[in-house]
């Protein structure tokens, strides 16, 4: 079902990041501007690929019908077009806001397609459980589809994890920001199934080598050169999620201190902990990075992402609406 006053076009030539057969659902009214250097009427397109409009002249396109999409669930891939960091208030500096919030980087979003779902993943810059809004707007409506708290998305306390697959094809801006009005935005195209095409010339006919057994599958060039058929992306990424059901959190208490275990599979972790005073409730102390292969067994590559986890657990546990802070040594789980 389309929305009010837009229509869908069928591309006949390729530009910008689109191709020719696409299908896109734009605004139905003709504007005028320039595309190549020529002056021409067409079609107000929101996102060029880069996260700045544009214009899809007429003749490049061709009236059509809406893409034939399952209900509920649309499976064509989103593409990442932009991230960036700002202040809408304009007399607030940037270097203001990474100061007091952090930044996303573009490297850090991820975007995972599935057989049956797919998934936007980023992580906020710190704990976010008092962050400010978090917001889904349609490119080319100006709808606000979805708006609500940044704690109401949060998997965790930074993780914003968001199922694409209900979002049909189009323009789609994500706000996350902050009290002062630093916010993280992140747009991206959700294409209809079968696009982006992969360019046929990156892989010629006759000269890929495959290599598969139980537990890879890879594609090689004539070269010897091998070829991102993204099975490392969705592997890390159902790697953590199989991770995270299987690890936990233990606890033991004796008077004002105790043991906070980490397992995962035969992995566990041993952290002492004892109760703090002032604004703090619980220290709980931890290898360095220095001593922390030694100490834990595991990589230095995971030692933030097993802290954070551990502390996530005790403030659900044990301290419902306290924050946390990651030291060299030390977690603090302070009051708010």
């Amino acid at each position: 079902m389309k929305d009010a006053n837009t229509v869908y076009l069928k591309i006949k030539h390729s530009l910008h990041i689109f191709q020719a057969e696409n299908v896109l659902e734009l605004a139905g009214n003709l504007i005028e501007g320039k595309y190549d250097g020529r002056a021409v009427k067409g079609y107000f397109l929101p996102d060029t690929g880069d996260g700045s409009p544009g214009i899809l002249p007429a003749d490049f396109a061709e009236a059509t019908t809406a893409p034939d999409n399952g209900a509920g669930a649309y499976f064509g891939k989103c593409v990442l077009t932009q991230v960036i960091n700002f202040y809408p208030d304009a007399s607030k500096t940037p270097s203001e806001g990474e100061t007091n919030n952090g930044i996303v980087k573009r490297e850090n979003v991820e975007v995972i397609h599935y057989p049956d779902c797919q998934q936007l993943m980023f992580h906020m810059p710190k704990y976010a459980w008092d962050a400010g809004v978090f917001r889904i707007v349609d490119g080319v409506t100006g709808a606000v589809l979805e708006e609500k708290p940044v704690r109401e998305q949060l998997n965790g306390g930074t993780m914003i994890l968001l199922d694409t697959l209900p979002l049909k094809p189009g323009f789609y801006t994500i706000d996350a920001d902050w009290p002062d009005g630093w916010t993280h935005r992140i747009k991206f195209v959700k294409m209809i199934p079968g696009f982006p095409k992969e360019e046929t010339y990156r892989h010629p006919p006759g000269n890929v080598r495959m290599v598969q057994n139980d537990t890879e599958y890879r594609l090689f060039d004539s070269n010897g050169v091998e070829i991102d058929n993204g099975m490392q992306q969705i592997m890390a990424a159902t790697d953590r999620i199989v991770r995270n059901l299987k690890r936990r959190v233990e606890y033991e208490q004796s008077g004002r201190a105790g043991l906070i275990t980490y397992v995962e599979g035969d992995t566990r972790i041993v952290f002492d902990w004892e109760f703090a005073g002032g604004n703090g409730v619980v220290i709980i102390f931890v290898p360095n990075p220095g001593q922390w292969e030694k100490a834990t067994g595991t990589p230095l590559a995971r030692r933030q992402e097993i802290l954070e986890f551990v502390s996530e657990c005790v403030i659900r546990d044990q301290a419902p609406g306290c924050r946390y802070e990651i030291g060299e040594g030390y977690i603090d789980i302070l009051k708010r």
